[in-house]
């Protein structure tokens, strides 16, 4: 590469790394195959309860261990420490994220309905935070969220959209 092209690139990467630190803010964003699909839900544990299942199934992602410790709805937060792996793309991630299954429902020739677990291939957990005000979440935080709270702006979408239907039963349910 010249010297000027080379200077006009550093040019160009410093003016960029300025108008970042001038936003005020900063992001990271994680993706995670799914690990299992579970009826439990460590966030409705109740240890005068014990454990029991969920009324309904949740797929989750995330932390994993060979036990299968962290999928149990009594999971503390050692137990996610512990854990000897994760399904998402950054290693030091120990956190588990769940959502609620979904199912393509599959009608046959006589119209009977059967539920079938949809493929999700991934999921993604982002993170903003302003610059220079980040602190570790507490040990045992627990974070709700859902598409009804304004504050936690969280979305869902099928990607890519539109797409054509690519089952052989042309999305029609048969």
């Amino acid at each position: 590469m010249a010297p000027p092209a080379l200077f006009v690139l550093l040019l160009a990467v410093a003016g960029a790394a300025k108008a970042f630190s001038c936003a005020g803010a900063t992001s990271v964003k994680m993706d995670f195959l799914p690990s299992a699909h579970v009826r439990t839900d460590a966030l409705l544990f109740d240890p005068e309860l014990g454990e029991c299942v969920s009324d309904h199934v949740h797929t989750f992602y995330g932390a994993i261990d060979p036990r299968a410790e962290t999928l149990r709805p009594n999971a503390t937060h050692e137990v996610l420490r512990r854990a000897e792996g994760n399904t998402g793309n950054v290693v030091e991630n120990k956190s588990l994220y769940w959502h609620p299954t979904i199912y393509k429902v599959i009608t046959d020739a006589q119209g009977g309905r059967r539920f079938e677990i949809a493929d999700v291939w991934f999921a993604s957990a982002y993170y903003v935070w302003r610059t220079g005000e980040a602190e570790a979440f507490p040990d045992g935080l627990k974070m709700r969220t859902h598409g009804t709270d304004p504050v936690a702006r969280a979305t869902s979408h099928c990607a890519p959209e539109p797409s054509p239907c690519e089952r052989e039963d042309s999305c029609e349910g048969g």
